[in-house]
């Protein structure tokens, strides 16, 4: 690939990240690659196999790329140049890529829910956290749901797809550590959920 990154590895300031994040969030609109899921991809088995050397297991992805034996082969195996330097600069910003990962992805939903809600969103939406009018509904598909939701750590309001993706990411891959997730966040945006939540009128806050 002839695409170029632009960041200075050295830097980890929030706008060196967020830069970084854009370029990586234009590659994958022009060619449709999820650029860490690659990486992980590709180094995965790589990792595993320092296990089997030294004869240990791993019992989830967050074992296997805290590892000592992923520092190893972070080190000493190259991937191709356009990966090995977004693998680079993930790691000098996060220490692990897995978490740059993480990051990203919370990014990348960010930013898709900053979109709909500044081009869609209206006077009225509707907030998960303890307030009067709670709520649950259990919905066929949260894909075709127009309302839009407040969630923790998050400023903008989201349609409730990305809502779910978004709790998803905050409470059990960056909480919980739970990386598996990643490769099938799409999964969180559509189909049958059962959701609670409460109703606020944005003019009476």
């Amino acid at each position: 690939m002839n695409d170029k990154i632009c960041i200075k590895a050295k830097t980890t300031t929030t706008t060196e990240t967020a830069k970084f994040f854009q370029d990586i969030y234009n590659i994958e609109k022009q060619t449709g690659k999820r650029v860490f899921s690659e990486i992980a991809k590709l180094r995965t088995p790589m990792i595993e196999e320092e296990f089997l050397k030294a004869n240990k297991a791993a019992a989830n992805m967050a074992e296997l790329f805290d590892s000592n034996e992923a520092k190893k082969v972070f080190k000493n195996i190259k991937l191709e140049p356009f990966y090995t330097e977004i693998e680079k600069a993930g790691l000098k910003l996060f220490g692990n890529i897995l978490d740059c990962w993480t990051e990203f992805e919370i990014f990348k939903y960010s930013k898709q829910a900053k979109e709909e809600f500044n081009k869609f969103g209206n006077n009225k939406y509707w907030q998960n956290n303890s307030a009067p009018e709670t709520k649950s509904e259990l919905l066929e598909d949260i894909s075709q749901d127009k309302r839009f939701f407040v969630i923790d750590g998050l400023n903008t309001p989201a349609t409730l797809k990305n809502a779910v993706v978004l709790s998803n990411l905050f409470v059990c891959v960056k909480g919980k550590r739970w990386f598996e997730i990643l490769n099938n966040l799409e999964l969180s945006e559509k189909g049958r959920h059962f959701i609670h939540y409460s109703t606020i009128d944005k003019k009476k806050k």
